[in-house]
């Protein structure tokens, strides 16, 4: 598994900006814990 798919959140000033990418375990920084999961889904509220 050395190729993924990550959903990346990125701040640039003050904007940000998301997206899916197809990441390599070297794009990942050093000392971080990788796990392998099998499901998962995103869960969110929109604060206006």
């Amino acid at each position: 598994m050395n190729n993924f798919k990550a959903m990346v959140l990125d701040k640039v000033n003050d904007q940000t900006k998301l997206e899916i990418k197809q990441l390599r375990m070297e794009d990942l920084p050093e000392g971080d814990v990788t796990i392998q999961v099998a499901y998962s889904s995103v869960n969110f509220k929109m604060v206006q």
